[in-house]
């Protein structure tokens, strides 16, 4: 399981996500950051 995590790990990672204000984009954002990345937001509502 650890080489796994390793495998897909996303720390020290940017990660760009359209539609991040959606129900699908929240979902993502919330992923990344939970495994270790930084997301970038692009979205048409100001507020997620």
């Amino acid at each position: 399981m650890e080489k796994t995590q390793k495998m897909f790990s996303l720390e020290g990672k940017v990660i760009v996500i359209t539609g991040a204000t959606g129900v699908l984009g929240e979902g993502f954002v919330k992923g990344v950051t939970e495994m270790g990345g930084k997301a970038v937001l692009i979205g048409r509502n100001k507020e997620i």
